[in-house]
């Protein structure tokens, strides 16, 4: 039986070739010799200047979360010109907050209110009844000859929420498609992380 790595610890290997406990204080402090009560002993984040408290993998509670999002430290926005530190999608959160508005992170225009206009990205459409729809929506139920339920969601298969094109369109419960976007978020972290593939891990 496989022993754990750390010198002088006789339990059992689980992950990484430490036991559960070295392993749960690699993966929370960054260093699998700190002990759980040694956070509360002034234990600070380990980005050169912050005085903050550790929070997880030897870093403050902000330093970490830009490192989960984005899988290293002091990353800014890739739109030119643009030098905050980047918050989702390559993006800032006011450029990130753009696109989930106008469907553009540099979006921010007036739209036409008579014809059509952006909610969080998806493109709404007035009908000859006078009455607003999601266009996408409007466009699944016609094609199914039916209305959609309250649990069915219609799943844009490009990630373009404007691309309302009948073959990008997908019916979802929302079921389906949390579990969809959950193993497509963890994708792109394992890659943004430089991790195998899950195919790969599973074998």
């Amino acid at each position: 039986m496989a022993v754990c790595a750390i010198k002088g610890c006789g339990q059992a290997a689980k992950q990484r070739g430490m036991c559960h406990s070295h392993f749960h204080s690699w993966r929370k402090y960054g260093d699998p010799l700190v002990k759980r009560y040694q956070r509360a002993k002034g234990l600070t984040c380990s980005v050169a200047g912050c005085e903050r408290p550790c929070h997880s993998r030897g870093m403050c509670s902000k330093h970490y979360q830009q490192w989960y999002r984005q899988g290293g430290i002091g990353k800014t926005c890739s739109i030119a010109g643009c030098t905050k530190p980047l918050w989702a999608k390559g993006w800032c959160s006011g450029h990130y907050g753009r696109w989930g508005t106008y469907g553009d992170p540099l979006g921010g225009g007036r739209h036409e209110p008579s014809t059509q206009y952006l909610t969080k990205g998806y493109l709404m459409i007035k009908l000859s009844t006078g009455e607003w729809v999601l266009e996408h929506r409007h466009i699944m139920a016609l094609t199914l000859g039916r209305p959609l339920s309250d649990d069915e969601l219609v799943h844009h298969k490009d990630g373009d929420r404007t691309n309302n094109v009948v073959s990008n369109l997908q019916v979802m419960t929302m079921g389906q498609h949390l579990g969809h976007h959950k193993a497509e978020y963890w994708k792109h972290w394992r890659i943004a992380h430089g991790r195998p593939a899950l195919k790969e891990v599973t074998g």
